[in-house]
């Protein structure tokens, strides 16, 4: 067993997670095997090494070494107690820390030389902690984020969330509930919100935050919150921008309108196309994404018995297909109804190819025992990537759609709400 006696991490900042993979790397070979290594931030080391850092920074650092094409993954090469972690970005070459480490854990000391990128470009979850403190579908204890309307002061859990969404590749998270409070958004509550951006960033996990479409009318004091009127765009893009001053990184937007009390453009007879984009091109310009819901059923007419839940997403949603901004994502939840155990597989997977889709999966238990006992989902996700929508008489695995390979997509993947809390069991 040849473990490295030195570990390079070639990171920019201490905010970086070429930082903070130095770190993990010192800190697993230190627990696991009580072996203790030195830590540097330049040059490329002896040959008993742990090397860590960007395509670009590798490179400079470490002239004369081939490395291979990487997406947004990593290159991991170990031969011996010389290791080589190479992201094509920060948070790539975490994702290859945690790899190593994965190995270590394992007893595993094979010579490996590999490329791996994720298969989808969004990664993300989705809290459904509410401004006070409580969480929907919550079976965990409080929130780790939020109480009494107010960011919590201790942030040490939120820190270790971090580390563990970062372990799995997870690369977003929207810290509250989509059922939203209107007064997340006021000057001093953003500010709590860029403290909580502080402790993912480290872990290359950028914040994102649910609105509530109606904040124009119910904080902003306008008569209106109609998606094309002048004073309601401007009420956005005031707000996104006082957001992203103090978050420059912040992933963006998650959506919830026409839903279950939630406001939204039907109001005002305007498209939900309408209504996305007043948020996507407020945050355009700052490279943020906007996730809009299709669990949207609250108009239908329950008079007419051919309306049906069941189809209402696909019969607003698919005439739209197109008329979105690239930077819309319509998050689709996997079944037509709601995360129920067994249902049909939505056929918006199918029938949005001009629009960027991510599916929308649940991991508190909501339907599936409340946590009071273990579950485990994938074989249920397996059912849904593994399906077969076959649009135009071709194949379209769901997985394929929703790792935008299908209808050759920018924006593609999956959010899933998970709601952790502060028990401590």
């Amino acid at each position: 067993m040849n473990l490295p006696n030195e570990i390079v991490a070639l990171n920019h900042s201490e905010t970086s997670p070429v930082f903070t993979a130095g770190n993990e790397v010192l800190r697993g070979l230190e627990g696991i095997f009580d072996h203790h290594a030195s830590v540097k931030h330049d040059g490329c080391g002896s040959r008993s090494n742990v090397v860590i850092g960007t395509a670009h920074a590798f490179k400079s650092s470490c002239t004369g070494v081939i490395v291979p094409e990487i997406e947004e993954g990593f290159w991991l090469s170990i031969n011996g107690s010389s290791v080589k972690i190479v992201g094509q970005n920060d948070r790539g070459a975490l994702y290859g820390a945690f790899e190593y480490l994965g190995m270590m854990a394992q007893g595993n000391f094979t010579a490996v030389d590999y490329v791996t990128n994720p298969d989808q470009p969004i990664r993300w979850v989705n809290q459904w902690d509410n401004f006070d403190g409580t969480i929907e579908r919550g079976y965990e204890g409080p929130s780790i984020f939020f109480a009494n309307y107010s960011i919590v002061d201790d942030l040490g859990r939120a820190n270790e969330y971090a580390r563990l969404l970062a372990s799995i590749r997870v690369n977003g998270i929207v810290v509250n509930n989509v059922n939203a409070n209107e007064t997340l958004l006021k000057d001093e509550n953003i500010i709590g919100l860029a403290r909580i951006a502080d402790v993912f960033r480290p872990w290359g996990i950028p914040i994102g935050i649910s609105l509530n479409f109606a904040a124009p009318k119910d904080l902003g004091g306008l008569e209106t919150f109609d998606p094309l009127d002048q004073k309601v765009i401007q009420f956005w893009q005031d707000r996104s921008d006082t957001i992203y001053k103090l978050i420059p990184d912040l992933a963006g937007y998650l959506v919830k309108g026409d839903s279950e009390g939630q406001e939204g453009p039907l109001t005002y007879n305007r498209t939900l196309a309408d209504g996305a984009n007043l948020f996507a091109n407020a945050i355009k310009k700052y490279g943020g994404i906007v996730m809009y819901r299709a669990f949207v059923y609250e108009k239908l007419n329950k008079t007419d018995w051919k309306s049906d839940r069941a189809k209402a997403a696909y019969d607003y949603f698919q005439p739209l297909d197109g008329k979105f901004e690239d930077n819309v994502v319509v998050q689709v939840k996997y079944g037509p109804i709601d995360f129920q155990v067994r249902e049909a597989i939505s056929p918006l997977f199918g029938s949005l190819r001009h629009t960027n889709v991510a599916v929308e999966l649940q991991i508190t238990q909501e339907y599936l025992g409340q946590q009071c006992h273990l579950v485990y989902l994938p074989p249920l996700w397996r059912t849904v990537w593994d399906f077969d929508l076959r649009t135009d008489n071709e194949s379209t695995l769901v997985s394929e759609v929703v790792s935008g390979r299908r209808f050759n997509r920018p924006l593609a993947g999956s959010a899933a709400v998970v709601n952790v809390g502060t028990n401590d069991t």
